[in-house]
């Protein structure tokens, strides 16, 4: 078979051929416009990935920014209730109130 022939029967079938070898494919021939679409789908996907992937490590910051927000509120709102307590246990006491001469 000639390389034109060949190249007919790739035109034919959508741009690819496979050969196969006892029972397994072996190779894909195929015309370069389906290699160039291959290669660029290939790029989408890892582009795609790698969004998602920042995406996912964004949100976990988000997550994690959060959980130390309430940790801090919490800390802030005990602190502010000692505050609280300590100040209804201790009367306020003015300077004038003070024996100082």
């Amino acid at each position: 078979m000639e390389l034109k022939e060949i190249k007919n029967l790739i035109e034919k079938d959508g741009g690819k051929i496979i050969i196969i070898e006892g029972d397994n494919p072996a190779i894909v021939i195929m015309s370069f416009e389906e290699y160039k679409k291959t290669l660029e789908a290939k790029k989408e996907t890892e582009n795609q990935e790698s969004k998602n992937s920042e995406l996912q490590n964004s949100e976990d910051q988000n997550a994690s920014s959060i959980q130390k927000n309430k940790e801090y509120q919490n800390e802030e709102y005990q602190n502010e209730e000692y505050q609280n307590k300590v100040i209804e246990n201790n009367p306020q006491v003015n300077l004038d109130d003070l024996p100082i001469q």
